[in-house]
Parts: structure tokens; C-alpha cells; sequence
């Protein structure tokens, strides 16, 4: 019986050394290999990223339409990303006194919450009673957003006088930059 249990604790110690020395192997490999990918990291490789596919942001329209621009002073044209409360006042103080209809789509857009929205903003040149402006695509990219606009035929009204037609709406809040693209290709198209 001596003998049984001698060769039992003869066995049992050589597979406790065996895989102490697998364990001790495995370390060591997982040592290299990490040491290998952070000197990989020190020599201006960069780690992997996710894949940041594009998105389409659907826009909260707050306000569209015209002002007699030959009756007040021209707004420049322009486009607009406004990110804070004190930009969204001046634009609604250049605009508003002079604008055709309501400027807001809905009053409580007059609040907007600027850590949660950006507003973005498109003001036309002067132009003939018939065109209007209009805001027809945002992407959002891995490190911009591009949003494109173009002017519309709406064949509204062939009035004698400059209108200066814009168009503001709101999206999510970010840091990106802020693309603007002039789409050539649906000028004229009708508008709503």
C-alpha cells in the first residue's frame, strides 16, 4: 500500500511541475506579445478604431421663409452654425423684425437647449420672389458633418421685389466641424 501512494504523490507532483511550467510559459508568451504591440503603439502606429459608418441626421425644422430684402437692410448671406444662446439671439434679432411670417415653426423653438442642439442656419442672397432656400441632406461622417442646401422653384408669387429667403433648423448637439455643400444638381427643383 506504501507503494500506491509513492506513486501517487510521485504522479501528482509531476503534473503540478508540468503545468506550473505551461502556466509559466503562457505568461511569458502573453509578456512578449503585449510588449511587441505597445512598442508598435510608441513607434506611431495607432491602435484600432471602430468603424465609424456615415448617418443621416434628420434636421428639426424651426424656421424657413423670406424677408423683402429691398425694403430693410441685406442680411449677408450666409451659413450658420450656431452653438450657443448669445449667437441664437442675434441671429433671431437680425431676422425677425423683418421676416414675412412667423419666424418659428413652433414658439418653443425660441428656447433651444444648446447642450443638446446645434442650430444650423442658411441665408440666401437676394433673389427673385420665386426662389426659395432649402436645406436637403446632413451626414454625419467619422469627423464632420456635411450638410447640403440648394435653392428651390417654388413658383409662389412673381412679385416685382428681392425676397431673401433662409432656412434654420436644429440637430444634435456636437463638435464636429460643420460642412457646407451647395447641391447644383436640384437647383430649380420644386419646393414644398
Amino acid at each position: 500500500m506504501n507503494l500506491d501512494k509513492k506513486n501517487f504523490f510521485s504522479a501528482t507532483k509531476n503534473v503540478a511541475k508540468r503545468s506550473t511550467v505551461a502556466i509559466l510559459c503562457m505568461l511569458v508568451i502573453g509578456f512578449f506579445l503585449s510588449a511587441a504591440s505597445c512598442d508598435k503603439l510608441r513607434n506611431g502606429s495607432s491602435p484600432p478604431t471602430a468603424i465609424f459608418p456615415e448617418r443621416i441626421i434628420t434636421p428639426i425644422l424651426v424656421s424657413k421663409g423670406d424677408y423683402f430684402a429691398s425694403h430693410t437692410p441685406s442680411i449677408t448671406q450666409q451659413k450658420l452654425v450656431i452653438k450657443t444662446a448669445t449667437e441664437w439671439e442675434n441671429l433671431i434679432n437680425n431676422i425677425y423684425e423683418y421676416a414675412l411670417e412667423d419666424f418659428f415653426v413652433d414658439t418653443a423653438d425660441r428656447n433651444i437647449d444648446f447642450l443638446q442642439y446645434q442650430v444650423i442656419a442658411v441665408i440666401d442672397e437676394p433673389r427673385p420672389p420665386i426662389w426659395t432656400i432649402d436645406i436637403t441632406d446632413i451626414t454625419e461622417y467619422t469627423d464632420k458633418i456635411v450638410v447640403t442646401y440648394t435653392n428651390l422653384d417654388t413658383t409662389r408669387n412673381l412679385m416685382a421685389v428681392a425676397w431673401q429667403p433662409y432656412r434654420v433648423v436644429k440637430i444634435p448637439a456636437s463638435n464636429k466641424e460643420v460642412v457646407f455643400d451647395y447641391d447644383e444638381e436640384k437647383k430649380g427643383g420644386k419646393g414644398l
